[in-house]
């Protein structure tokens, strides 16, 4: 009887690890709720208040704008062109910088969600950054320098030691209350096949 050996390819799950750092990781939002100030959702609670807060100064601006105009003096035309010139200009003073990095691709893969490179940038707590860091540097290191690692002996340390910073960062998230995207499970998932794999290989090389 033959059995059929199905080899699992290492490199390409180690460079899927590499890739989910580019996948939603965690919820974010920016919001401009007035001219002046902006704020930070890192969950869907919190973007629907800040939403919230935003159509509320647009009503009350739009309420100033109409007791400003003498509506007996104008006519609706008038009264019109008034309130779009003032939507037209309040919209570019709220496109602010840090909306504008957001839309990049690489940090922000969705409109409401930050990839692992945003989150190093973006995420609200320093705890998280470093450990997100550290698992990215780790990834990047076992990807790149598998067979050093692996002829050296310190392919489960540097696994996990990778999973136990995804961990951190993933407590973390939950402790601040962050919404953990698919990204994070992916990811979590894929170490978890590594770290699996390699304490596999290790018992059958030592049997």
């Amino acid at each position: 009887m033959i059995k059929a050996k199905i080899d699992i390819p290492y490199f390409s799950v180690r460079l899927l690890t590499v890739i989910c750092y580019f996948l939603p990781l965690i919820y974010f939002l920016s919001t401009c709720t007035s001219d002046l100030t902006s704020k930070e959702a890192f969950n869907n609670e919190d973007a629907l208040l800040n939403e919230k807060e935003k159509l509320l100064d647009k009503l009350k601006t739009f309420d100033e704008l109409t007791k400003q105009i003498d509506i007996a003096s104008n006519n609706v035309s008038d009264v019109v062109t008034e309130i779009r010139q003032h939507i037209k200009t309040n919209r570019s003073d709220n496109t602010s910088n840090l909306q504008k990095d957001i839309q990049i691709r690489l940090l922000c893969p969705t409109d409401y969600s930050l990839s692992g490179i945003g989150a190093l940038y973006f995420h609200k707590n320093l705890f998280a950054r470093l450990s997100l860091g550290l698992s990215i540097f780790l990834s990047l290191i076992i990807l790149l320098f598998w067979r050093i690692i692996k002829k050296k002996k310190l392919s489960l340390l540097f696994i996990a030691t990778n999973m136990g910073a995804v961990f951190i960062f993933m407590i973390i998230c939950f402790i601040t209350n962050v919404s953990i995207l698919y990204g994070s499970w992916i990811l979590l998932l894929l170490l978890s096949n590594q770290i699996l794999t390699e304490i596999q290989t290790l018992k059958k090389s030592t049997a």
